[in-house]
């Protein structure tokens, strides 16, 4: 075998993970007596010797945390991750920002590599957070936007989902609208099932019966590339000729349902209310300014960078859920 032998050839003959091998080489995570004993035999036998580049780098992870977003282009997650950026940077970290394109696959490998390498933590928006659980890390997590059944190492922040749905159709229901929710076709999340939570109970308590949640087969990101399904619900909903109100699972879906509504020239408000969720920019410079409930991402991103930061300077972490206020923000469709 050759001198010069990788982490990576000592976990293929050992049988087992990278990261074990790692965390054994660098003595710290958890691992079995047997399993040290066998990775350091054959780190012995072959002459293993650490890159003292790549040992020197290690040293130097406490300064440097992992961000994991969905998706960088979505507004929403763009202000978390600038936040959470100079939040970092002003109490000595340097963030490095893994944009996963809402591949849980990907996600995986980014935080995989990153926590094998050079990071003291991470703060993360999911697109799979049973994957994350399952890669079993040591280091310390902060969920923002989710709420997954938490680990040993984790925290979650995230916006009062589930009331913002209660508060956006109990006003709908008090503008004597008929009340519907729109939703995307989209992997599950806690946020959007809390939203959806939200409406049901609402309904049940008002005694107001029937399906009624349209589901759009798209994304929000895609949602304006074709509005011919939202036309038709519309079209459903208008021959009802009772004033309806629409809770949109976030503004994009909102917006799109507006720009819909105007072109059918239907009366917002008096035949059709619409809510948003999110208080985004599109809420405000859509064909008309759109009524929303609006998460306060300065809270999110400093609550969650302070619960890292807690975490990393006590060397101890207590898993709990953060939830931050939500707002309803009444604007001209509804």
């Amino acid at each position: 075998m050759k001198n010069n032998l990788s982490i990576r050839d000592i976990a293929k003959l050992s049988g087992v993970s990278v990261s074990t091998v790692s965390r054994v080489l660098n003595n710290n995570g958890r691992y079995s007596e047997a399993t040290k004993e066998k990775v350091l035999k054959i780190a012995k036998e072959n002459g293993y010797r650490p890159n003292s580049l790549a040992r020197n780098l290690r040293k130097q992870a406490s300064t440097f945390i992992g961000i994991i977003v969905p998706d960088i282009s979505n507004e929403f997650f763009a202000k978390i991750v600038k936040d959470c950026e100079q939040l970092l940077f002003s109490i000595g970290y340097l963030a490095i920002v893994c944009n996963t394109e809402r591949n849980p696959e990907l996600e995986k490998r980014y935080i995989e590599k990153l926590s094998n390498h050079m990071v003291a933590g991470f703060i993360i928006i999911s697109t799979n957070a049973t994957t994350i659980r399952n890669l079993n890390l040591t280091l310390p997590i902060v969920y923002i936007d989710r709420t997954p059944n938490l680990g040993e190492n984790s925290i979650s922040v995230s916006s009062d989902n589930y009331l913002g749905g209660k508060i956006a159709t109990k006003y709908l229901i008090r503008s004597n609208a008929d009340p519907y929710m729109f939703i995307t076709k989209t992997i599950k999340q806690s946020t959007t099932e809390d939203r959806i939570s939200g409406f049901k109970d609402v309904l049940i308590k008002e005694n107001i019966e029937g399906n009624r949640i349209f589901s759009l087969n798209t994304t929000s990101d895609c949602v304006f590339s074709d509005l011919r399904e939202i036309r038709k619900y519309l079209d459903t909903l208008i021959e009802k000729r009772k004033k309806i109100g629409i809770f949109a699972i976030n503004d994009k879906v909102a917006a799109a349902i507006l720009k819909v509504a105007i072109s059918k020239k239907i009366k917002i408000p008096e035949e059709l209310s619409i809510v948003g969720f999110d208080d985004i920019s599109i809420s405000k410079t859509a064909a008309m300014p759109i009524t929303t409930i609006s998460q306060n991402t300065s809270s999110i991103s400093s609550q969650a960078v302070n619960a890292l930061f807690e975490c990393l300077n006590k060397n101890i972490q207590i898993s709990r859920k953060i939830v931050i206020p939500i707002e309803l923000i009444k604007r001209a469709t509804a």
